[in-house]
This record gives C-alpha cells, sequence and structure tokens, in this order.
C-alpha cells in the first residue's frame, strides 16, 4: 500500500475516533438505561404503580406560565418537571417524545427566568440553596435523556446548572458540595475532582454530628437538612456516591446512629420538635420524604422510629417522584418507638415507658464538639414534654436574624434565654459542652447527668437530670441536682426554667413552689398546668419575660398563604438565684410536675439539700444532695455520698440510685463500698459503675449470692447481706435466693 493511502487511512480512523469521543456521554447518574426493563416491571405492583399515576397526574398538571416567582420554580416547577418527565421517560417509553418535549420546552424556559433572576443576587440562603435543589433534579433528567434531547437545548439548560453550581456560595456546605459534585459527575465522570467534593460532602456532616450520631445544629435543622424532600441535594446526594460505588455512608456506623437519632429523638412522643439551637416548637414527621423511606439502609431501627412517628405507609403517603422511585424498596418495618437513650457527645432523652403521645419525655442537650452551626448557649438545657404538650422549652426560632435584633439577640446568643444555669449571670462562653458523662436506666426512674466542659468562663455546672416514671399510684415528675463549682467563693448561681406559657404563675404562700398554665400551640386540646418546686432556700426568685420563638406552618407551593405561628410569644419565666458557700459550690434540687391543670401534685416537705415526695398510701421518695458529701442523716437513714434517691412504700425500699457514694442505710438495706461508686437498685437488679472496689450489699429477708452474665461470683454473705467485689467501668448484677439444699433434693 502505499505510503499517502496509508496516510489518508490513519487520518480516516482519527477522525472516527474523534467523533465517537464528541459523541454525547452520560454516567449515568443515579440509574442505569440497563435497568429500565425491572424499573418497568416493577410500575405493575403497589406502590410503583401509585407512584408512576401520581407522576402522570402531576406532569399534565405541571405547566410553564412565566408568571412563578423564582422560588416556586426551584422548589417546585422545575423539580416537578424534571421529576415526573424523568420517570414516565423510563416506565413509559411508548410516549418518551412527551416527556422530553416538556424538558425542551417548558423545563427550559423555567431555567432561563431562575438563571437571570440569580444573575442579580449577591447574597442569601435563597441565591444558592433552592436554585441547588432544582439543579440536582435536572442534572438526573438530562442524564435519563441525554442522548435523545436537542443538543442545543441540552447545553443550555446544562449551563443554567453549572451557573448555578458555580455560583454557589462558600456556606451552606452540604448543599455547595453535592451540586459541585453532581455537575462534575455529570460532565465527566468519577474524577479525582468529584471524590474531592465527594469527601468535602461527607466530611462536612460528619463535622457536624457527634461521634455517637448527634447533629449538632440542633433538631430544627436536622429536620430540615436529613428529614424533608426540599433541599434535597443535601440528603441524598449521599445515595448518589453510594450507588457509585462509594460504599461509606449506609455501612458507617456515625450516620447509622445519625439517623437514628433523628428519627427517634428530634421530636418529642407526641411529633413536635424538642427546642434546642434554632429549632422552633412545631416542626412536626408529616410525610414519607425519601429519606424516611429509605432510611433502612442505614439502619433498621431507624425506619422503625419513623414508622412509629409517621405511621403505616398509605396510598395517600405515596409521591409521584423520580427519586422516591428509584430508592423505595421495602416496606416500613414494624413501628418502634424511642426508648431511653444516651447519646454521650450529644445529649440524654429519659423517655416514659411505654411510650404513647401522652409519655412524660425529657431531654439534656450537651454537645461535645467545636463545630458550631445554628447553635444557641444552651448547654446542659433540658426540654421537657407530657401529656401531649411542650412543658419546658427553650427560645426556639423565627428565621434567621428574627424576629428582630433585639429578640434574636435574647433567643440565639444568651443562656438565660434556654432552661440552664450560669454563675453571677454571666452568659455561657460556648455554645458546646463537656457532654453526657455517666447515666443509668430502669423501670422506675432514669438518669443522665452533663458537664458544662469549657461552656462557662467563671466555673463549672453538673446537671443531673431525672425522669421518674409515673405510675398507676404514684406521679410522674422531673428532678434536678445541679451542682455548681464557682472559681471565686461566695459567688451566685442562676437557674432558669421556662415554662411554655406567657402566663403569670400561682405562687405558693411559702414562694417556693410556682404553677404555670402551659400554653403554646395546645397540641393535645387539654388543659395541663406545671409545677416547679424549689427546695434550697434562695437569694431570689423572679419572675422575668423573656421572648419565645416559632415558625408560621406553610406548605409548597411558596404561592399558598402561611398559617399563624402558634408557640411565638413573650414567656413568663423562673429566675432563680442561689448563694455559694465559702468555697464557691452549692448543690440546687429542683423537681419539676407536669399535670393536669388543678390537679394536686404530690405533698413536698423540703429543707436545703433534701426533699421528700409524699405520694401519699404510703409511698415517698426521698432525694438527699449533702454538701461536700458529708454523711447525712434523716430519721434513721444515713448516706454519704454526692446525691441519692430513694423509694420507699410502706416503710420498705423500693428502688434507689446513688452517685459516687460509700454508704447508704435505710433499716436492713443499703450499702457499703470501699470506695466511691455509682449504684442503681432496682427489683432484683443492682447496677454499679465502679473503680474497682469491694462493696457490701444489703438486701433483707434471705441469704442470697450475686450472679453477673449467668455465672456465679465468689463473694462472702450472712444473714441480709452479700460483699463482692465490683470491678472498674459498668457491673451488671441479679440478685438470686439460694435454694436450700433439702429444698432442691425435693
Amino acid at each position: 500500500m502505499p505510503l499517502q493511502s496509508l496516510s489518508l487511512l490513519s487520518l480516516l480512523v482519527l477522525l472516527l475516533l474523534s467523533c465517537q469521543d464528541s459523541k454525547p456521554k452520560h454516567p449515568y447518574i443515579f440509574v442505569n438505561n440497563k435497568e429500565y426493563p425491572s424499573l418497568q416491571e416493577k410500575s405493575q405492583i403497589w406502590p410503583w404503580s401509585s407512584m408512576k399515576r401520581k407522576a402522570d397526574s402531576l406532569f399534565q398538571a405541571s405547566q410553564f406560565t412565566g408568571e412563578e416567582d423564582y422560588f416556586e420554580l426551584c422548589s417546585v416547577t422545575i423539580p416537578v418537571i424534571a421529576s415526573t418527565a424523568g420517570l414516565l421517560y423510563i416506565l413509559d417509553p411508548s410516549n418518551s417524545d412527551i416527556y422530553r418535549a416538556k424538558v425542551e420546552d417548558d423545563l427550559a424556559k423555567a431555567w432561563k427566568i431562575v438563571h437571570a433572576v440569580r444573575d442579580t443576587m449577591t447574597n442569601g440562603h435563597g441565591s444558592s440553596v433552592p436554585p441547588s435543589h432544582a439543579a440536582f433534579y435536572t442534572y438526573l433528567v438530562l442524564d435519563i435523556m441525554h442522548d435523545k434531547l436537542n443538543p442545543e437545548i441540552r447545553k443550555k439548560i446544562e449551563s443554567h446548572c453549572a451557573f448555578i453550581a458555580d455560583r454557589h456560595l462558600p456556606k451552606w456546605n452540604a448543599s455547595e458540595y453535592a451540586i459541585k459534585a453532581m455537575k462534575e459527575l455529570y460532565h465527566h465522570g468519577k474524577t479525582p475532582e468529584f471524590e474531592r467534593l465527594k469527601d468535602l460532602y461527607r466530611n462536612h456532616i460528619l463535622s457536624l454530628t457527634s461521634s455517637d450520631g448527634v447533629y449538632t445544629t440542633g433538631p430544627g435543622y436536622a429536620f430540615s437538612r436529613l428529614y424533608m424532600d426540599q433541599r434535597i441535594q443535601k440528603k441524598i446526594f449521599m445515595d448518589v456516591c453510594e450507588y457509585q460505588g462509594y460504599h461509606e455512608f449506609y455501612s458507617d456506623t456515625t450516620f447509622q446512629h445519625l439517623y437514628e437519632w433523628v428519627f427517634g429523638y428530634i421530636h418529642t412522643p407526641f411529633n413536635r420538635s424538642y427546642t434546642f439551637g434554632d429549632t422552633p416548637p412545631r416542626k412536626t414527621f408529616e410525610e414519607w420524604s425519601v429519606a424516611a423511606l429509605r432510611v433502612h439502609r442505614f439502619s433498621a431501627l431507624a425506619q422503625q422510629h419513623a414508622r412509629w412517628f409517621l405511621g403505616p405507609y398509605t396510598e395517600t403517603s405515596v409521591k409521584g417522584d423520580l427519586i422516591h422511585y428509584l430508592l423505595y424498596d421495602s416496606l416500613p418495618q414494624a413501628a418502634t418507638p424511642p426508648l431511653t437513650r444516651t447519646f454521650a457527645n450529644g445529649g440524654a432523652w429519659l423517655i416514659q415507658q411505654p411510650a404513647t403521645t401522652d409519655a412524660f419525655a425529657g431531654a439534656i442537650w450537651n454537645i461535645k464538639t467545636t463545630k458550631e452551626n445554628h447553635n444557641h448557649r444552651d448547654v446542659n438545657a433540658i426540654h421537657i414534654a407530657a401529656y401531649g404538650e411542650h412543658i419546658l422549652r427553650n427560645s426556639g426560632y423565627n428565621e434567621w436574624q428574627g424576629p428582630d435584633p433585639e429578640r434574636w439577640q435574647f433567643l440565639h446568643e444568651m443562656s438565660e434565654s434556654s432552661n440552664t444555669v450560669s454563675i453571677d449571670s454571666v452568659n455561657h462562653q460556648y455554645s458546646h459542652g463537656g457532654g453526657i458523662t455517666s447515666s443509668l436506666s430502669g423501670e422506675n426512674l432514669a438518669w443522665a447527668s452533663g458537664s458544662s466542659g469549657e461552656a462557662l468562663t467563671n466555673g463549672h455546672h453538673q446537671r443531673n437530670f431525672f425522669l421518674i416514671q409515673p405510675q398507676p399510684n404514684t406521679a410522674g415528675y422531673f428532678a434536678l441536682i445541679d451542682e455548681v463549682r464557682s472559681q471565686n467563693p461566695e459567688r451566685k448561681v442562676n437557674i432558669t426554667f421556662h415554662p411554655n406559657s406567657a402566663s403569670l404563675p400561682r405562687i405558693s404562700s411559702n414562694g417556693k413552689i410556682f404553677t404555670w398554665p402551659v400554653e403554646g400551640c395546645n397540641y393535645s386540646g387539654k388543659p395541663v398546668e406545671v409545677t416547679i418546686a424549689t427546695v434550697a432556700s434562695a437569694i431570689s426568685h423572679q419572675i422575668k419575660t423573656g421572648y419565645l420563638g416559632s415558625v408560621s406552618a406553610y406548605q409548597f407551593p411558596y404561592t399558598e398563604p402561611l398559617t399563624q405561628a402558634c408557640g411565638e410569644f413573650e414567656g413568663k419565666y423562673l429566675y432563680s438565684t442561689y448563694p455559694t458557700d465559702d468555697h464557691g459550690i452549692t448543690k440546687v434540687i429542683t423537681l419539676i410536675f407536669p399535670h393536669p391543670a388543678l390537679d394536686p401534685i404530690p405533698r413536698i416537705s423540703t429543707h436545703n439539700t433534701t426533699a421528700v415526695i409524699d405520694h401519699g398510701d404510703g409511698i415517698a421518695d426521698y432525694i438527699l444532695g449533702p454538701t461536700a458529701n458529708d454523711m447525712v442523716q434523716w430519721e434513721g437513714r444515713y448516706f454519704q455520698g454526692k446525691w441519692i434517691f430513694f423509694r420507699e412504700m410502706e416503710g420498705n425500699l423500693s428502688f434507689w440510685m446513688a452517685e459516687e457514694a460509700v454508704k447508704f442505710q435505710s433499716g436492713e438495706w443499703g450499702f457499703e463500698s470501699d470506695k466511691p461508686v455509682t449504684i442503681f437498685m432496682e427489683n432484683d437488679q443492682l447496677t454499679i459503675i465502679s473503680p474497682g472496689t469491694q462493696i457490701k450489699i444489703r438486701y433483707p429477708g434471705f441469704h442470697e449470692f450475686l450472679q453477673q452474665e449467668g455465672k456465679s461470683l465468689t463473694h462472702t454473705s450472712g444473714d441480709g447481706w452479700m460483699k463482692v467485689y465490683a470491678e472498674k467501668g459498668k457491673n451488671l448484677f441479679r440478685i438470686v435466693p439460694v435454694i436450700p439444699d433439702n429444698a432442691a433434693r425435693k
């Protein structure tokens, strides 16, 4: 062959290869065309059949008029067109031209307006997050229809999406990294740049999540970023990564615990948000969002919690949405209510069992991280719910920097706007604390203890928070033992409680018991009150006024009218001031009783660091909190340690819990320890948190021995007592009566 012919042939081959390289390609971001047959088969089976039918209805109803505003285009018009057209293009290939034409016409026109408006915006959430939500859906439909779209129109829409990704402000980082990574994946595939953005996205979420799963922005923004179907790029980009083969999310224990927390612990048992950080009191799980539908991929328990709050997945739950269709793969599992649970680096949730919408629930918030976002100065703050109402709440949230500078400063920047503690009225310096340092729980009582860490500039606060579970013959209530150590002697300690009320309280004749009507949104429709009983002698109790924020309820599209905000008012709160001793130390006990309106609470008698709660019928609770852990005597009872809670029924000990104690004796009951231990005795169960020490248990009535995990332990015993070594850490024991030899032979 002549040299000239070879050169010509080579040129033709190179030209052909060049043409092939320039042929439009797409990386199959979330679905591959090889999957289309199986996806089409599923459309014959519920709920996918209903998803297809609802997508068709939405598609037929969706139209671009040119009169939609920017936010409606971003949040409704573009996502609905992209989602329904993309899904129906897969499921109904005989009409693919109709769906393609909708993208080339209405979607392209809508994007032209969004681009023009965005080009005039310089700042703000609306400039970046809503259009990225629209771009996320648009990249999916462009990927699906890529080869069949008019190349010029496709490239124009691509340029609009790229403009949004490139102009995303360096804020709202989950959104920023997700949409920039989607752009890179769509145009170039899984490049090193895509992997860099994927890692930034993942690490950003983890930076806002405690190691045991609490999203440290608080419940409100966990809801927005990890649950609801808006801002889809923030929560579903991780599923795109998993589809692309980066298995770094579903199997990661931090993400698993995060979703268990989101679907079990950001809302009270009556399905309204706990108010920590920038969180209003009225967010609610109201729909089977795609995040809820696919959460079993992270944790079966998380979806069981979602099922408990959301109810069954029914026809009314189904959405005609592309992402719902692709990610839904199993029916939600059996409902499981959240149990009492401690997240050591985020907080503790104490919940009455069995949980119902009326259940008592209390949470103590204490994030142990330096990454702060939408946080308040609320270390060791508590929120209490009962009878289907917020009983005690924190300052809440309207919107960023709302409703005005003065009230924003109070609710967002001042620790006094939360149910927490300060020294000499000095504001907390940080939003993070030392985490939950210890906790125990049983059938009757749950306890968690939080450390202020570095939050206070002038001392340390250790908050002990208790739920005493309601019983048929005894009232349920909450108790606090606040231990404060100031850096200087004879300082003043300030404790704040915010009942969910704008009314003045009724005050007892001794000036130590305060009762408020619970107001707010009145979710239960029943009149409820809260009574706060102070125990120690205070310098003063003040009733102050402070703003409690909330948000209006709204639905998409944005054109629908806002409903009136409830839970937004000037609240009347208790601000108590206590002295410290000449070492700068004080210990304050407070009792909190939620109860139906006008119902009496148990009779309370108090003396500084001792409280007796008399339920009647021979049942009484005792709380002893001696100063400096000195030995205390109370009518024949002896105790030495930080504090003890115990219940007596007709003179017999029912259950008891003590922290860092060496001695407790009530009649024939109690214990003695060589070193301080934290101990909880209930029924035949004994839990000891020990430094490693010998402990003598007094348990009257018979000779007995201890078992741990079914194994007999070496011990010595006598009539009504036993001595055993409790190893370092948490020891779980069961008291088992000895069966006499002659009884065994029978």
